[in-house]
């Protein structure tokens, strides 16, 4: 993209620094140490993968979801123990995939979904890293036809346990949108203070 680039802004010294970083790249967060960034990459036309690249952009992807599946929207915990991101099997060419929200342990790479199954779209840790939060809405067969929406705000455990719905709110769907279009969220969840 033309003009798009990422730089870095160094307080101290005021200075710019530009990161060249591959194509298809999108920064979702960075570590604590300053040395790397969670990515999403674009491996394929239809595939996206969570990875760790270095800061000042030398290396090779470091990817942390798995193999054979997509994910997006790595958010690190405070303290970078865990990563919440979204992601799920490749869907068939064509078709929209199932995605869950996941919390990994980036030690043992192992996960657990914390949401239930539904269309969730934005997500943030709490400042402590004990809890989560995550806007939701129920799948629907066939969306187009359904007149209204209801988009919830969600909060549970990194586990996934103990989940309460802060809020809701719900939409009337234009008449003139397709399926896609009628998944409607009000909570845009980027940070919890």
């Amino acid at each position: 993209m033309p003009g798009h680039a990422y730089r870095v802004y160094d307080l101290a010294t005021k200075s710019l620094t530009k990161i060249d970083l591959p194509d298809g790249c999108h920064v979702t967060d960075w570590s604590a140490d300053g040395k790397r960034f969670l990515t999403n990459i674009q491996t394929s036309d239809s595939t996206m993968r969570v990875a760790w690249l270095n800061a000042d952009g030398t290396g090779k992807p470091d990817f942390v979801s798995p193999e054979g599946e997509f994910g997006f929207g790595g958010r690190l915990s405070p303290g970078g123990r865990r990563m919440l991101y979204q992601g799920g099997p490749e869907p068939p060419k064509g078709e929209r995939g199932k995605v869950r929200l996941y919390v990994m342990d980036l030690a043992t790479k192992k996960r657990m979904a914390v949401d239930e199954p539904g269309e969730t779209y934005s997500h943030c840790w709490s400042r402590d890293g004990s809890r989560v939060a995550y806007t939701w809405q129920r799948s629907l067969d066939k969306p187009a036809e359904v007149a209204e929406r209801e988009t919830l705000l969600i909060t549970c455990g990194y586990d996934g346990r103990n989940r309460k719905t802060v809020t809701s709110r719900k939409t009337e769907v234009p008449e003139n949108s397709n399926g896609r279009d009628s998944v409607v969220y009000f909570f845009w969840v980027t940070d919890w203070r």
